[in-house]
């Protein structure tokens, strides 16, 4: 039976990700991008080809080795062009209702925890009001806030991009973190095929082929989030003329490939927003964060049976 493994990930202080994963490389891109334009204003920055050379350049100073790098192509899709938009402005908070003021401070605040560029912006907090009603926990006593931010996160982000959130709607609309009889109705319609997984890019990692890592604040956070499986992750799937297409699977908790040393209710317990802050704040890192926990054979990961695979290209 494969069982789970402690293995050190060198983390960019930055963004928050390794450079590994395209999900790391697109993050360094777009501060490296948003670095250019602030400095070089007036100015074109570099593009998509000199922003890949100088993260090569990176790993190779910090000793990191990059198995797949984005492609150019793909990489120009997630570069700002500007400072512009709701991207970037931020919102005032005495124009808030006053109800939301306070839970809008706390998620900047879990923002920081992702190292996301910036604070809070005009598009989270638009999307952080219907995060807000569908929990109703502003506070993060039943749902952390961690997962709650990947919801916010995710819907101004599939916004901006004219993106589809139905996998959204359906999870709200059965609220699994309810209660079993919720969690036990979700599971039905994604077995059923009449949903998918939400695919929330800030806590469904991408997972290369073979062994890699997971953070146990992700598991936990799926754990808050009252998900019938143990994680959504994305893997390669593409092939000949689409190498860089990607398909989302679960990993059960009853999955026999899956050996934790921690139950779901102890995963749960290491997401938590206030002690993550506080790790990021003193500049030190808990083992949850900047140590994973690795699964040796993903072959029998399931997919899911849900409407569509996604591509990394349409997904992000």
């Amino acid at each position: 039976m494969n069982s789970f493994k402690i293995k050190q990930e060198v983390i960019d202080e930055r963004t928050g990700f390794g450079l590994t994963t395209f999900d790391g490389q697109i993050a360094k891109a777009r501060q490296m991008r948003r670095d250019d334009l602030h400095s070089m204003s007036g100015k074109r920055p570099p593009g998509a080809e000199a922003l890949i050379t100088r993260i090569e350049q990176e790993a190779l100073r910090t000793g990191v080795t990059i198995k797949r790098m984005i492609s150019p192509e793909h990489l120009r899709r997630f570069l700002p062009k500007n400072l512009e938009g709701d991207d970037v402005r931020y919102p005032d908070l005495d124009l808030q209702p006053p109800f939301l003021r306070s839970y809008l401070q706390r998620l900047a605040l879990v923002k920081k925890i992702f190292n996301l560029e910036g604070r809070l912006t005009e598009a989270e907090a638009k999307s952080a009001l219907r995060v807000y009603h569908e929990f109703s926990d502003p506070h993060g006593e039943t749902v952390d806030l961690i997962p709650q931010f990947a919801f916010v996160h995710e819907i101004a982000e599939r916004k901006a991009n004219s993106r589809p959130i139905q996998d959204i709607d359906d999870y709200f609309a059965c609220a699994p973190w309810k209660s079993d009889a919720n969690k036990d109705l979700y599971s039905f319609a994604i077995k059923q095929s009449r949903t998918i997984p939400p695919q929330l890019r800030l806590i469904c990692p991408f997972i290369p082929t073979g062994t890699t890592g997971i953070s146990a604040v992700l598991l936990g956070a799926h754990v808050h989030l009252g998900m019938p499986y143990a994680l959504n992750y994305r893997t390669p799937f593409g092939s000949g003329e689409n190498p860089n297409k990607l398909a989302h699977k679960i990993i059960l908790w009853e999955s026999p490939d899956l050996e934790l040393n921690k139950s779901p209710e102890e995963l749960r317990n290491d997401c938590q927003w206030q002690v993550q802050f506080k790790m990021v704040m003193t500049g030190q890192f808990s083992s949850a964060v900047h140590q994973e926990i690795i699964f040796d054979n993903q072959e029998k990961a399931k997919e899911p049976t849900g409407r569509r695979e996604e591509s990394e290209e349409s997904n992000d």
